[in-house]
């Protein structure tokens, strides 16, 4: 049997265990807000909701302030621009639907295909054995599990993320005229799925200038084709255009009025906690090893690029406010620096890899490659990192009165998974105590349904004190996780027939 053949099996291998991973329970979670609002931003990108449409409080509520025009909503913005992002979803729900399995099958198969490609592409760099294990660690990464599990643009972006950075890999060490060919149209591609995409080719400049410099000063055979360096700049100009003259303007101001903002190093050790500790020190180890033989081919540029990675994490949160789950942005490389680490193992000096050679020394290396994240894995099944409206709503809807209120965030999903129309109030993210004191003063109906969540700390210290003396609570949806975060749904009552509903005393 040829080694292409025995590529082609290992890559469909690969393929069906993330499939069956990333299938596994796919319909069971919970939808998430930001689930059901890329809905909406996929049907306002179709046409279906017109801006005057984006007053119902549970389109319009969560992402922007009651003064701002409705035109200029980033709910209404967002779909304009990254547009691949929105036709892939626009797609999926044509093709499986808009329940909680049909919703996610695209982003399922995404992330499944992401696997094989990733282990296709790697395999000229890294050797069967390096290409392997980085395969593995994008198979059993918990947040990628997540991203192709979760109705969102991230398993897209991911995708696109990794098949630039590796095609970067061979321009680097094959000079490969094809690969800076393929590599442009990938990366327009992904500033339109994640306008923040656009790091990932600032961060590929800067690898490649490295090697360049690299490379003349060590009189190395490869030249580098002209047609290469043309290729090259002619997609740069492409994205700098599109940033001027796409990006910038309907990006103006993105998330400046919120408050949710990383810190540098908060966001390092959000890096850090999506790819796992162990993972991250070996990035590092084979980081130095890639810097301390920087004359070798390649060992520059994804030096370089682990550099400016680590960088990006330490400057981006001064310069934007940094969401939490941007940080997935960042992670591919980590995981390269760890695989090449483990693919530079040879099991004699001087043999020449082949899926022989390669052997039971390897397996077991794969094997433990694949071990390395699996708390976190084993941890993501227990839950899914989700929270469990649904179980809340459906308890409500069991136990409601006729004149029953609810107040609750993220309004969509209380709309979505409640059978009737009760009237629901918005909880907004600050001042909460006093905001439920304000809605039961203003609010007719005879009781209200408080649904609230928590992560690390639990209930804010405003919002417990007034539950714990406004309102009985009737139940709690979550299950413990195996890692630092919990994450719990609370359902209250509030009785005005058994609670006078005044401020708790300071």
């Amino acid at each position: 049997m040829n080694h292409h053949l025995l590529s082609a099996l290992l890559t469909l291998l690969l393929i069906l265990s993330a499939a069956g991973l990333r299938f596994h329970e796919l319909g069971t979670w919970s939808f998430a807000g930001d689930e059901l609002f890329t809905y909406y931003e996929t049907r306002i990108w179709t046409g279906e909701i017109q801006a005057e449409e984006l007053n119902k409080p549970s389109v319009g509520n969560y992402y922007d302030s009651d003064t701002m025009r409705l035109e200029d909503s980033q709910l209404a913005r967002l779909p304009r621009l990254i547009p691949v992002a929105y036709a892939v979803h626009w797609l999926n729900y044509r093709l499986f639907g808009t329940d909680e399995f049909g919703a996610r099958v695209l982003m399922a198969i995404i992330g499944s295909l992401n696997v094989g490609l990733v282990f296709l592409l790697a395999r000229p760099l890294f050797g069967i054995l390096g290409a392997s294990v980085l395969a593995v660690f994008v198979l059993f990464c918990p947040e990628h599990l997540f991203n192709s599990q979760n109705v969102r643009m991230y398993a897209l972006t991911y995708l696109l993320i990794s098949v630039v950075w590796l095609l970067g890999g061979h321009i680097t060490q094959n000079r490969s005229v094809r690969a800076a060919f393929w590599i442009g149209p990938c990366a327009i591609l992904l500033v339109l799925c994640h306008s923040l995409g656009g790091l990932i080719w600032g961060g590929l400049l800067l690898g490649l200038a490295v090697d360049y410099v690299i490379s003349r000063r060590t009189n190395e055979e490869k030249k580098h084709p002209k047609l290469l360096f043309s290729l090259i700049f002619l997609w740069s100009l492409i994205l700098l255009g599109i940033a001027f003259w796409h990006i910038l303007p309907l990006g103006a101001g993105w998330n400046t009025d919120r408050t949710w903002g990383y810190s540098p190093i908060h966001t390092l050790m959000a890096v850090v906690a999506r790819i796992g500790w162990p993972i991250f020190l070996m990035s590092l180890v084979g980081g130095a090893y890639a810097l301390f033989r920087i004359r070798e081919l390649s060992n520059a540029y994804w030096s370089s690029v682990l550099l400016g990675s680590i960088g990006a994490c330490l400057i981006l949160p001064l310069v934007v406010t940094f969401y939490p789950w941007y940080s997935f942005l960042l992670t591919f490389p980590f995981f390269v620096l760890a695989a090449r680490l483990v693919g530079q193992i040879r099991l004699l000096p001087g043999e020449r890899e082949s899926f022989v050679t390669v052997g039971f020394n390897g397996f077991v290396l794969i094997i433990a490659a694949a071990l390395l994240n699996m708390p976190g894995t084993l941890s993501y099944y227990r839950d899914g990192n989700r929270l469990d409206f649904r179980s809340a709503y459906q308890y409500i809807a069991e136990h409601t009165q006729d004149g029953d209120g609810v107040i609750c965030p993220f309004i969509g999903l209380a709309e979505y998974y409640l059978p009737d129309r009760y009237p629901i109030f918005p909880l907004r993210s600050q001042r909460k105590g006093q905001y439920i004191q304000e809605t039961i003063e203003q609010a007719s109906e005879k009781r209200l349904w408080i649904v609230c969540h928590s992560h690390r700390g639990g209930l804010e210290n405003e919002m417990l004190c007034w539950l714990t003396d406004h309102a009985v609570l009737e139940a709690k949806f979550g299950r413990k996780r195996l890692d630092h975060i919990d994450n719990d749904v609370y359902v209250f009552l509030f009785d005005p027939e058994k609670t006078t509903g005044r401020p708790r005393e300071p």
